[in-house]
């Protein structure tokens, strides 16, 4: 009497095998695609907080520079005026149309936005919030070629991200020294 031995050549995966596979992909996706989108948002936050830092660092360095060597100061809820430099020029500051704006010598033509307030990294600035609608404010007048000035603007993000509204607020003291 012999015994035949048959062996079974199918060969593969079981149809339990290949599930536990695919519900195991779905989750390690599921969980990815959150992390991903996380990261993003994340990002995106952070590219907005930076943006509007960088443009009130900007307007607050140029206006330093420009108003400690100011003469003539005029302050106004929304714009500032004096006069600076060699030869002397007149300077306008304003904030306007959500914009921090510089004029010289009065020309509008020879304007220059200090802001950018389009696009997905884009920044309003306004004279509103904690700043009770005065972005410009002379605080006194020590002589004609000394003054207090009070600086204060309200950046804010101009992107519309779902669920998350930045600000950040510009709060200066300047004293013009003409002539020192």
């Amino acid at each position: 009497m012999a015994i035949q031995l048959v062996k079974n050549s199918k060969t593969g995966f079981t149809l339990i095998e290949l599930m536990i596979v695919v519900v195991l992909l779905a989750i390690s996706v599921g969980v990815t695609g959150d992390v991903l989108a996380s990261l993003i948002r994340s990002y995106n936050k952070t590219q907005v907080l930076n943006e509007i830092e960088q443009q009130a660092n900007f307007v607050r360095l140029k206006l330093d520079k420009e108003l400690k060597g100011a003469s003539n100061v005029t302050a106004g809820a929304a714009s500032i005026s004096f006069d600076t430099g060699t030869p002397i020029q007149s300077i306008v500051y304003e904030v306007a149309n959500n914009e921090v704006l510089r004029h010289v010598d009065g020309s509008n033509e020879q304007s220059d936005k200090l802001t950018n307030k389009l696009g997905a990294g884009g920044v309003n600035v306004t004279c509103g919030g904690e700043c009770n609608n005065v972005c410009f404010n002379k605080l006194s007048n020590l002589s004609a070629q000394r003054a207090v000035i009070e600086i204060c603007m309200l950046f804010r993000s101009s992107s519309t991200l779902p669920g998350f509204t930045s600000s950040s607020v510009l709060r200066n003291v300047i004293v013009s020294r003409s002539g020192y």
